[in-house]
């Protein structure tokens, strides 16, 4: 299927755009998310990226054993442990940007304005389409 195929490809073209911030493809979307959130609870991380509780807890792990993501006590409720973005990391966020927009510029080469606003108005109904949760009884 030729989505799949195309899904691959952007796949790895955008890790081979992230290679020199030494994140792993998916962590970027993550430390975007940390960027702009500043210090949040694990579990809203987890809503946040609409993500299973375990792959954030594995792609958390792996961020604070690279120095790019830290775990404090909230001061307000010391059972609680925030996750923040480490103050290194935020030396990654414009490479993170160039490696996006270069990503985009690749896929989108050689379309023009009219097929680009098309594109993305058929992707946004694809991406409509892919966020109904599935009856699955």
């Amino acid at each position: 299927m030729v989505g799949q195929r195309v899904s691959r490809l952007h796949r790895l073209s955008g890790s081979r755009l992230l290679r020199p911030t030494s994140l792993c493809s998916g962590q970027e979307f993550m430390m975007m998310a940390l960027w702009d959130a500043g210090p949040v609870r694990q579990s809203e991380l987890t809503k946040m990226l609409d993500l299973d509780p375990s792959t954030v807890a594995l792609m958390l792990r792996r961020l604070e054993q690279s120095g790019h993501v830290t775990r404090e006590r909230d001061p307000h409720d010391r059972r609680v442990l925030l996750v923040e973005a480490s103050a290194e990391s935020y030396a990654l966020r414009p490479h993170v940007a160039k490696a996006w927009g270069q990503l985009k510029e690749q896929t989108l080469k050689g379309l023009d304005e009219a097929e680009r606003e098309e594109f993305a108005r058929i992707l946004s109904k694809v991406e409509r389409n892919l966020a109904q949760r599935p009856d699955t009884r």
